[in-house]
Protein backbone atom coordinates (compact mmCIF):
# COMPACT_ATOMS: atom_id res chain seq x y z
CA UNK A 1 0.00 0.00 0.00
CA UNK A 2 1.30 3.28 -0.90
CA UNK A 3 2.70 6.15 1.83
CA UNK A 4 -0.67 8.14 0.63
CA UNK A 5 -2.55 5.98 1.21
CA UNK A 6 -1.50 4.84 4.68
CA UNK A 7 -1.68 8.82 5.26
CA UNK A 8 -5.29 9.03 4.43
CA UNK A 9 -6.43 5.85 5.80
CA UNK A 10 -5.06 7.32 9.58
CA UNK A 11 -6.43 10.99 8.95
CA UNK A 12 -9.96 9.08 8.26
CA UNK A 13 -9.62 6.58 10.93
CA UNK A 14 -7.73 8.94 13.87
CA UNK A 15 -9.26 12.38 12.88
CA UNK A 16 -12.91 11.76 14.66
CA UNK A 17 -11.70 11.25 17.71
CA UNK A 18 -8.93 13.72 18.17
CA UNK A 19 -10.99 15.51 20.59
CA UNK A 20 -11.28 12.61 22.95
CA UNK A 21 -7.38 11.66 22.80
CA UNK A 22 -6.52 15.10 23.73
CA UNK A 23 -8.56 15.19 26.34
CA UNK A 24 -7.37 11.84 27.54
CA UNK A 25 -4.21 13.39 27.75
CA UNK A 26 -4.50 16.30 29.60
CA UNK A 27 -6.36 14.44 32.02
CA UNK A 28 -3.00 11.93 32.01
CA UNK A 29 -0.73 14.55 32.01
CA UNK A 30 -2.30 17.89 34.11
CA UNK A 31 -0.94 20.82 34.22
CA UNK A 32 2.55 21.20 36.02
CA UNK A 33 0.85 24.46 38.11
CA UNK A 34 -1.94 22.14 39.36
CA UNK A 35 0.23 19.62 40.66
CA UNK A 36 2.80 21.53 42.77
CA UNK A 37 0.71 23.62 44.82
CA UNK A 38 4.24 25.24 46.67
CA UNK A 39 6.16 27.37 44.13
CA UNK A 40 9.58 28.22 44.96
CA UNK A 41 10.72 31.94 44.06
CA UNK A 42 14.01 31.26 41.74
CA UNK A 43 15.95 34.02 41.26
CA UNK A 44 16.25 35.65 38.19
CA UNK A 45 20.04 36.17 37.49
CA UNK A 46 20.92 38.77 35.40
CA UNK A 47 24.18 40.73 34.62
CA UNK A 48 24.71 43.48 36.08
CA UNK A 49 28.25 45.23 34.93
CA UNK A 50 27.58 44.73 31.43
CA UNK A 51 26.95 47.51 29.43
CA UNK A 52 26.63 47.66 25.54
CA UNK A 53 27.62 51.47 25.61
CA UNK A 54 31.01 50.44 27.06
CA UNK A 55 31.93 48.83 23.68
CA UNK A 56 33.61 51.77 22.23
CA UNK A 57 35.73 51.69 25.14
CA UNK A 58 37.44 48.42 25.06
CA UNK A 59 39.55 48.66 27.97
CA UNK A 60 36.42 49.42 30.27
CA UNK A 61 34.23 46.77 28.13
CA UNK A 62 36.84 44.01 28.84
CA UNK A 63 37.35 45.28 32.71
CA UNK A 64 32.98 45.30 32.91
CA UNK A 65 33.13 41.74 31.36
CA UNK A 66 35.95 40.67 34.40
CA UNK A 67 33.44 41.85 37.24
CA UNK A 68 30.54 40.24 35.77
CA UNK A 69 32.79 36.75 35.45
CA UNK A 70 33.90 37.28 38.64
CA UNK A 71 30.37 37.94 39.88
CA UNK A 72 29.02 34.57 38.03
CA UNK A 73 31.87 32.75 39.53
CA UNK A 74 31.22 33.77 43.33
CA UNK A 75 27.45 32.17 42.36
CA UNK A 76 28.69 29.30 41.34
CA UNK A 77 30.46 28.96 44.37
CA UNK A 78 27.43 29.86 46.74
CA UNK A 79 25.87 26.83 44.46
CA UNK A 80 28.28 24.71 45.16
CA UNK A 81 28.58 25.51 48.99
CA UNK A 82 24.87 24.59 49.04
CA UNK A 83 25.12 21.42 47.37
CA UNK A 84 28.26 19.61 48.55
CA UNK A 85 26.83 17.85 51.67
CA UNK A 86 24.93 15.91 49.51
CA UNK A 87 27.30 14.53 47.64
CA UNK A 88 28.79 13.78 50.77
CA UNK A 89 26.26 12.21 52.71
CA UNK A 90 25.72 9.71 50.01
CA UNK A 91 29.25 8.16 49.82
Amino acid sequence: MPTRSLYIANTIIFLPIAGLVARLVEWLVPDKREVTEEVVAVPTLTTQYLDPGLLSTPVLAIEQARREIMRMAEVVRGMLAEIMPAFYQFQ
